[in-house]
């Protein structure tokens, strides 16, 4: 029983003692095999077959339809959307929790969001919602930044959510 006591504190020690980048990529894996291609509806359908046709039509934001375009040219399919829109809102809730929680624990809370089963199963489908909310989180992250002046970077992610929210 001591044995098996001290193994289990062992592990704990380990797994606290890891560095933030580790647990974000651990937590970010899990997802990823969950969700893996990613699951599509038919809004995704479409958007992918105008993106690969190149015939748009004014049922969708031309934005969705250039991301797609773009994410299918690296990764053909739905995986370049889901890496996309899971590791744009990993960052953003990482980065706005860094500012109040230690880096590490900010790391495990930002994790623990992401796997939580009402923010974890919209975001293994494929569709502009959960990419507009990655895109909010890490506009967020930098409109928060202590920078000088205007954080421009936080108003690109920002704009890009509206682009994608927008009908034309």
């Amino acid at each position: 029983m001591a044995r098996g006591r001290r193994w289990a504190r062992s592990i704990a020690r380990r797994v606290a003692a890891l560095p933030p980048l580790a647990v974000l990529c651990i937590g970010w894996s899990i997802l990823f095999l969950y969700a893996y291609p990613g699951q599509m509806v038919r809004d995704s359908f479409d958007h992918l077959l105008e993106a690969r046709s190149g015939q748009y039509t004014d049922a969708h934001p031309p934005a969705i339809n250039l991301i797609w375009r773009i994410s299918d040219l690296i990764i053909a399919g739905p995986l370049g959307m889901l890496l996309l829109q899971s590791t744009t809102l990993l960052a953003g809730l990482y980065l706005v929790l860094r500012r109040t929680f230690a880096t590490q624990r900010a790391a495990w809370i930002a994790i623990g969001v992401l796997l939580f089963p009402a923010v974890m199963l919209p975001m293994a489908v494929i569709w502009k919602d959960a990419l507009m909310a990655g895109l909010l989180m890490l506009g967020l992250a930098g409109l928060l930044s202590e920078r000088r002046g205007p954080p421009p970077w936080g108003l690109a992610p920002v704009l890009g959510a509206i682009a994608i929210a927008s009908q034309p």
